[in-house]
């Protein structure tokens, strides 16, 4: 889906979870937990709008790499753009082509609200819409890693937006005064125009 995938001075997810095993990470360590919320850039978008929804962490673990999902439902409603990591971490490939993954520099982050990200979607499907970040369990391109000791467990919370038509009707002038209820008085077609000039004419001369 982006072209971060096979890209030079990109690595591949399989490649970054490989690369914090041989740094003695262990799938089998107790779990901490990591909090990723989403946060749009507004509530309601228009068709054909874009979507943009920066993802945000807190862990009190130092975090040196991660890769997710953001599922969207219903599926129809947003059609994904990309996403470009945050500074602080390095973006890298996936095999599912979404590039959600990123590899930190410097040893890892933590805190309270770091961002991971930036994620772009474009609307559209009217209707209301939930996007939830997931990991698929069993899938070891996907994870939390923190240092020295394993995978975080994922805590997110979906996000909530809105997708309308955008179509804004124009009020029609008339008796009724509202959308609906008035009618514009017709307008007189050229031929129309100039018979009534001409009986105008003969009845002047009369």
């Amino acid at each position: 889906m982006l072209r971060l995938v096979g890209e030079m001075g990109k690595i591949t997810r399989v490649g970054v979870l490989v690369m914090l095993a041989a740094l003695g990470l262990s799938l089998e360590a107790e779990a901490a937990s990591i909090n990723v919320a989403l946060q749009p850039d507004q509530g309601v978008y228009q068709v054909g709008e874009t979507v943009t929804i920066d993802v945000v962490a807190d862990t009190a673990d130092m975090l040196v790499g991660f890769g997710f999902d953001l599922l969207v439902d219903p599926l129809p409603a947003l059609t994904f753009v990309g996403f470009e990591a945050a500074d602080g971490f390095a973006g890298v490939g996936t095999p599912d082509g979404d590039g959600i993954a990123g590899l930190a520099f410097d040893g890892g982050l933590s805190g309270e609200g770091f961002a991971l990200g930036v994620a772009t979607f474009v609307a559209t499907q009217v209707g209301n819409v939930s996007i939830t970040p997931a990991v698929t369990a069993g899938d070891l391109t996907e994870g939390f890693a923190r240092s020295g000791s394993g995978f975080s467990e994922l805590l997110g919370e979906a996000a909530q937006i809105s997708v309308i038509s955008g179509f804004n009707p124009v009020p029609i002038i008339g008796t009724g005064g509202d959308t609906g209820g008035g009618t514009t008085p017709p307008i007189p077609e050229p031929a129309t125009l100039m018979l009534l000039a001409a009986g105008a004419f003969l009845i002047r001369r009369r």
